[in-house]
């Protein structure tokens, strides 16, 4: 469950334990642990005062109006745009913790993952 919440970021707390130390670390994951769970109280309500909704640009558009539809839908495609290429650039820096000197494929796959990336939604 936690990590569903976290996201992507999930990958990375092994390293982020490490820079920061155990007090600053777990002190930003409680922070965030609220932070998700008080959206997550945001978002029961909102699934309460509209209970006809089966995604959420009708949630948006509920709170919002037209401008909350479009903001969810915008969200929503760049989470998807944008995924692969974090994934790719978390890999190559898997990669890099390897091969320190090759700091050129780091640059390689960025390019390959916007080429990618763009060929998607086209």
């Amino acid at each position: 469950m936690m990590a569903d919440m976290f996201g992507l970021g999930a990958l990375s707390l092994p390293a982020d334990f490490a820079r920061l130390g155990w007090a600053p670390a777990l002190s930003c994951m409680a922070c965030f642990t609220l932070t998700n769970v008080y959206s997550g109280f945001i978002y029961q309500r909102l699934t309460l005062k509209v209970p006809r909704a089966v995604v959420f640009d009708e949630i948006g558009f509920a709170a919002y109006g037209p401008l909350g539809r479009v903001l969810v839908f915008g969200t929503v495609y760049l989470t998807i745009l944008f995924e692969p290429v974090i994934f790719q650039l978390m890999c190559m820096e898997a990669l890099q913790q390897v091969c320190p000197q090759q700091t050129a494929m780091l640059f390689a796959s960025l390019i390959y993952s916007v080429c990618c990336a763009s060929q998607q939604t086209s």
